[in-house]
């Protein structure tokens, strides 16, 4: 039997799911696992089918519950690899993973991107969210055992290679010059590069699309995004395939669902593994008036850069916004919370 259906999401995202699942004593709702997830019941309805499709989640319950194997199973991990295998190497996507690799062993992520979208012309699906469901894929193939999965090379075992009497000569290989990453901040290779507001829209956005629902956030202009993407990829909300496209993270997505509270708790855990950025958040909260351009300066100086006023002011600001962003109160620039009144307000005795 040759199975034929679109993963959409990757084991990592369907880990909370079977937790859930498996502490609710094995069974439970769309429902309650969206409130317990903090997710839309949408975004749970995409794990759950994709889990129905490798026989993980029965299909004759509209509730989520385990089929009898994976019930019965004292390791439920092993037991999700074991059906994953089972069924994906029924998958045609792997045979066509087999027939691209079958010269060099494995298949770029960009060209199976454009596989799978000849292999389902009628998939409800978008130039942006291929990508997302390619490596979807490529991360089930490589959970059930089946591939590999480095950097954006699928790789897939071979057979023993048959002994020759002498290998052929090989050319030697062409050295592809290093192209620059397309986007904004070209000058600027520091992080922060923009705001946690900008940062968050384009999050928003790209979960909104591996959702498949409607756009809840306006998108950012071509400059704007390339910035976000270096940030959001610095911190590990994202990655970026050999073309440059991005997807979310399991880190990622949380930011888009965490309540505020734990959205703040999260940003400020990602600020304090980047460097200077413990030193940036105790000096706020020591002087919530700490100027911006001092900010900027004293992170060239950690950087070794030579910035102009104009451009640490800018970063400065960058870093500020960061720290609110991780629940840090800040006030602008180092002077009194209150200014004395302007002398054209101040009433004269003799009018009045």
């Amino acid at each position: 039997m040759q199975y034929s259906y679109i993963l959409r999401l990757t084991p990592q995202f369907s880990t909370k799911l079977l937790t859930g699942i498996q502490s609710a004593g094995g069974v439970t709702t769309i429902e309650e696992a969206a409130r317990a997830l903090s997710a839309s019941e949408v975004y749970v309805s995409i794990m759950a089918q994709d889990l129905r499709e490798l026989g993980v989640l029965s299909e004759l319950s509209s509730d989520l519950r385990f089929t009898e194997d994976v019930a019965a199973s004292p390791d439920l991990d092993q037991a999700v690899r074991q059906r994953a295998r089972m069924v994906l190497r029924g998958h045609r996507v792997l045979l066509r993973l087999s027939t691209l690799a079958s010269k060099s062993g494995k298949v770029s992520l960009g060209a199976f991107t454009e596989a799978l979208a000849r292999i389902f012309p009628d998939a409800d699906a978008t130039r942006q969210t291929w990508p997302l469901y390619a490596r979807a894929f490529a991360k089930w193939l490589e959970y059930a055992g089946l591939a590999t999965l480095e950097r954006d090379q699928i790789i897939l075992p071979q057979p023993a290679p048959v002994p020759m009497a002498a290998a052929p000569a090989r050319k030697k290989a062409r050295v592809k010059p290093l192209r620059r990453r397309r986007g904004g901040a070209r000058g600027i290779r520091v992080f922060p590069r923009t705001t946690f507001e900008f940062v968050l829209r384009l999050l928003q956005g790209l979960s909104d699309d591996l959702r498949m629902v409607k756009p809840t956030t306006k998108p950012l202009d071509r400059v704007a995004k390339g910035r976000a993407i270096l940030d959001a990829k610095a911190l590990g909300w994202l990655t970026l395939d050999e073309q440059d496209r991005p997807s979310v993270t399991l880190e990622g997505e949380s930011i888009v669902t965490a309540s505020p509270a734990q959205r703040s708790e999260a940003v400020r855990s990602a600020l304090e593994a980047q460097s200077f950025f413990p030193t940036a958040l105790e000096s706020l909260e020591h002087n919530p008036g700490y100027s911006a351009v001092r900010l900027g300066q004293a992170l060239a100086e950690s950087a070794d850069r030579d910035w102009s006023e104009l451009t640490a002011r800018d970063m400065g600001r960058n870093i500020r916004n960061w720290a609110r962003a991780a629940g840090v109160t800040t006030i602008e620039r180092d002077r009194p919370l209150t200014s004395p009144p302007r002398k054209s307000s101040l009433r004269s005795p003799n009018n009045g």
